[in-house]
This record gives structure tokens, C-alpha cells and sequence, in this order.
């Protein structure tokens, strides 16, 4: 009896050594495949990472060219405007200028004629008048002389279709055989 308590003893302590000896390398296995699986959570956490820091530092970098290309599109914008309102300004000071040197040989222009602007504005528009009278009445008559040219060209063209389509039945009518009749 004792050798069979004994035994059961023996062979339950042999199967809590077996049963723990398992359950120890059970136990290594788990945390092995938990520890290999923390592992590569952390690997694919640290590639995402990288991933999206990447993404964020490409985006920082096409924001910053935009921001460029704005600066520099504006200071372009602004060089072009004040080079604008340069030339309205000289453009306005060149205008101003040619108008008081306009006024100024004006003023000696009638003082040499001895006219006033009036004056001498109607004594211009009557030479250009007389001009414009001669050229406008060479036009008239060249144009006469066109019109007389095509009335004389149509005349004889309807002369000879006249002629033409008159000239068969004048011809049938008009026209005498001579027939010589032996006695």
C-alpha cells in the first residue's frame, strides 16, 4: 500500500515536474510569440511612422515652393507696378511738356504771321479746301471717264448682238439671185 502511495506520489510529482516542465515551455512559447509580435507591431508602427513623416515633410516642402513662387510672383507684380506708374508719370510729364511747347510755338506762330489762331485756321482750312476741290474733280472726271468708257464698250457689244441676230432675217429678205436663163 505504501509502495502504491508511494508511487501515486512519486508519479504525481513526476506529473507536476512534466505538467510544469509544459506549462514553463508553454509558457516560454507565448511570450516568444508575444515578444515576436510586439516586434513587428513595433517595426510596422515605426515604418508607418516613418512613412507619414515623410509624407509630411514632402508636403512642408511643396508648401514652401508655393510660398516662394508667391513671393517671388508678387515682388514681381510690384516691380512691374511701380515700373507702371514710372512710365505713367514720365508719359504724363512728356504730355505736359509737348503741350506747353505746342502752346509756346502757337503763340510765336502768330506773332510772326501777325494772325490769331483764328485767323490763320480759316486761312488753312480755305488752301485745303481748294486742294480737296481740285482732287475731288480730277476723281469726278476720271470716274466719268470710266463710266463714258464701259457705256461706249456696252453700246457696240449690243451693236453686235443687234447686228448679229438681225442680220439673218435681213439677209433671207433682202437678198436677190441672179439666175441666167438660156433663150
Amino acid at each position: 500500500m505504501w509502495k502504491t502511495i508511494l508511487e501515486k506520489i512519486f508519479h504525481t510529482e513526476e506529473a507536476k515536474e512534466t505538467a510544469l516542465a509544459k506549462a514553463n515551455q508553454e509558457s516560454k512559447s507565448i511570450v516568444l510569440r508575444a515578444n515576436e509580435e510586439a516586434m513587428r507591431i513595433k517595426q510596422e508602427a515605426e515604418h508607418e511612422s516613418r512613412k507619414i513623416l515623410r509624407d509630411a515633410l514632402e508636403a512642408e516642402k511643396r508648401l514652401a515652393k508655393k510660398e516662394q513662387q508667391l513671393d517671388d510672383r508678387s515682388a514681381q507684380l510690384n516691380r512691374e507696378q511701380v515700373t507702371v506708374e514710372r512710365e505713367r508719370t514720365a508719359s504724363h510729364t512728356l504730355k505736359r511738356d509737348w503741350e506747353e511747347k505746342r502752346e509756346a510755338i502757337l503763340q510765336k506762330l502768330e506773332k510772326i504771321a501777325q494772325m490769331t489762331k483764328d485767323q490763320a485756321k480759316e486761312l488753312l482750312l480755305q488752301g485745303w479746301e481748294e486742294k480737296l476741290k481740285r482732287e475731288i474733280a480730277g476723281q469726278i472726271k476720271a470716274a466719268d471717264e470710266q463710266v463714258k468708257q464701259a457705256v461706249d464698250e456696252k453700246a457696240k457689244q449690243l451693236l453686235i448682238d443687234a447686228m448679229r441676230y438681225g442680220a439673218t432675217d435681213t439677209v433671207a429678205e433682202y437678198t436677190l439671185s441672179v439666175v441666167n436663163l438660156p433663150n
